[in-house]
């Protein structure tokens, strides 16, 4: 046999054996592809089974969705509407905005007028209020000063009318001491023409000093500063009234306070008697 015959016979054997292991490999898949095949068929059924069921789930999903659909485009629709009808008050509205703006443009001019005018009212009436007060504290000052002249007023009249009964009582006793005046003048021009050259008048009266502080009209007040024999001043002495060395009257004592002598100017020689001048009873 050649070389090449035997390696076909190699060749057959060794492709012989192969089929033998292929072949055998075969049978056993092919018993495991029937019972993979009877499974895949049991799953397949189940599957299916689950599948129809979702399907049916599905389609009462979609009919629900269908339902849910048309809700929504029926609400889409009114939405629309809703939309137009915005869309159109929105128009007026804008309408609306723009005469508004004319509207406050106007305004913001007036109210620049306006606010001119309520500046120069305001300073006017500032100005008002401050002559108001300044018219009011006049007038409460003219008040107090009404209130404080009347009571001045009262206080005088009621002074002047004390000094009136004053006046009047000592002009009732000026007019008693008068008459005991002239009473006694007779006395002593008798008593003179008796006995001519006596001092009666001196002789009777302590010799006392002074001078004068007041003078109203005729009415004298004396303020007797030396009184040697510190005698009592008694109504009806008389002072002789001088100032450097000239004689301007005689006082007559009409009231007695103290030191102070109220009198009567009786016998003058035309001079003025002023305050400051001198007053004595012994005129040696």
């Amino acid at each position: 046999m050649s070389t090449i015959g035997r390696i076909f016979i190699i060749i057959n054997l060794v492709l012989a054996a192969v089929f033998v292991g292929f072949a055998s490999t075969y049978l056993q898949q092919a018993d495991d592809w029937k019972t993979k095949h009877d499974d895949a068929v049991a799953a397949h059924a189940d599957e299916l089974k689950q599948t129809q069921e979702r399907e049916k789930a599905a389609r009462s999903e979609a009919s629900r969705l269908q339902a849910q659909l048309s809700q929504k485009e029926q609400g889409l629709k009114s939405q629309e509407t809703r939309n137009k009808e915005l869309v159109d008050e929105n128009e007026r509205l804008d309408k609306q905005l723009s005469a508004l703006e004319a509207s406050i443009s106007t305004m913001k001019s007036d109210m620049g007028t306006i606010s001119s005018t309520l500046e120069r009212t305001s300073a006017e009436y500032q100005s008002s209020v401050k002559q108001a007060l300044a018219a009011i504290a006049e007038k409460d000052e003219a008040v107090r000063a009404r209130s404080v002249a009347e009571n001045d007023l009262a206080d005088a009249n009621n002074t002047i009318t004390a000094l009136r009964e004053d006046v009047s009582t000592k002009e009732a006793s000026i007019a008693k001491a008068s008459a005991d005046i002239r009473e006694r003048d007779i006395l002593l021009g008798n008593i003179r023409a008796k006995l001519p050259g006596a001092l009666i008048a001196d002789l009777q009266m302590p010799s006392l000093k002074g001078r004068v502080t007041n003078v109203t009209g005729k009415l004298l007040t004396i303020e007797v500063t030396d009184n040697p024999a510190s005698a009592d001043i008694m109504k009806g002495y008389r002072f002789a009234v001088a100032a450097g060395g000239n004689y301007k009257g005689e006082a007559l004592v009409t009231e007695v306070d103290g030191n102070t002598a109220f009198c009567r100017m009786t016998i003058s020689n035309g001079a003025n008697v002023s305050v400051g001048d001198a007053a004595m009873t012994h005129t040696y």
